[in-house]
């Protein structure tokens, strides 16, 4: 009689190994689960990521909040547009930080928010400017521009020019015009003032006071940085291609962020497929804006006036 054990295994040997057939099966198998999880993982990883940039705006907006209570209402300012990075040390004796010069804490740095709002948004002398430099920093868009991109001297920017992942809305067809006033960098603060003096109605804007903004729970004060050109329409027949975002200043009409007016920019949106912009509101609340095609009409004053 056949013995009942299997003829795959002779008698004599003690160990079964795998056939290749089995042995390419399996790699397949693991081949498309990783497949299958690798996306998953990659949307977990940048869903936190997006988490933080946002956790970022709500302290920021607090940060603003507590400033203008402080002083009677006003918005902190004049300030430059972009929250930069780096603007300081805490450290005695530092002359760099990460490899970009410290700036003068009287003719630099009070045109920047963070330098602004440091008293009010950590306890300490210490450690105030490395920490709103660690609220300044949003993980998603560090990783689609890296510090290394935002180099002193690029298209004319001042030496000690440096990272930045947010901007304030401060612009001159916002309602009332200038919201965190407006400066030209590298002026001093004595200088400003006198410029004001001198033409009120020019470009030395001062800060609006923060119940002068208009449905404040529906105006955005600080959001990602971020630039795009779309297609818009302006009459029956009639497009052109505007740039929108959260940055408008243009030196010509790029088609690479090595054009543009100011450091380098990702030129889309960071989050939920590159279609969301989180930004903080001057109520306080921090939401993601998804939309990049009706960013200009929800958001009219991103959209530069036409030539």
């Amino acid at each position: 009689m056949p013995s009942a054990a299997s003829s795959r295994c002779p008698r004599v040997q003690t160990v079964c190994g795998f056939t290749l057939i089995e042995l390419l099966v399996v790699v397949a198998i693991i081949a498309l689960l990783i497949s299958i999880l690798l996306p998953s993982m990659a949307a977990a990883r940048e869903q936190t990521r997006s988490v933080k940039c946002l956790a970022n705006l709500r302290s920021i907006g607090q940060g603003i909040t507590m400033y203008a209570q402080d002083q009677r209402g006003v918005l902190p300012g004049p300030l430059h547009p972009p929250i930069y990075r780096n603007t300081g040390s805490a450290i005695p004796g530092e002359t760099t930080v990460d490899g970009f010069p410290v700036m003068n804490p009287n003719t630099e740095r009070p045109w920047f928010l963070l330098a602004r709002l440091a008293p009010v948004m950590a306890s300490g002398p210490d450690d105030l400017l490395k920490y709103v430099d660690l609220v300044g920093t949003c993980p998603t868009a560090k990783q689609k521009n890296t510090d290394s991109n935002f180099l002193p001297n690029v298209n004319q920017n001042p030496s000690w020019s440096r990272p930045y992942n947010y901007l304030v809305n401060s612009w001159n067809n916002t309602e009332p015009r200038f919201y965190f006033g407006w400066t030209n960098i590298g002026v001093t603060w004595e200088g400003w003032v006198n410029a004001y003096n001198a033409n009120p109605n020019g470009t030395a804007q001062p800060p609006k006071k923060l119940d002068a903004v208009r449905r404040s729970a529906e105006e955005w004060a600080v959001g990602d940085a971020w630039w795009d050109f779309r297609r818009t329409f302006i009459a029956p027949g009639q497009f052109a291609d505007r740039m929108l975002g959260t940055w408008q200043l243009l030196t010509s009409n790029p088609t690479t962020s090595a054009n543009m007016s100011h450091n380098p920019l990702p030129r889309t949106p960071y989050h939920r497929n590159n279609r969301g912009t989180n930004l903080v509101y001057f109520d306080g609340h921090a939401a993601t804006f998804v939309g990049i095609d009706e960013w200009a009409q929800k958001f009219p004053a991103n959209q530069p006036t036409p030539p």
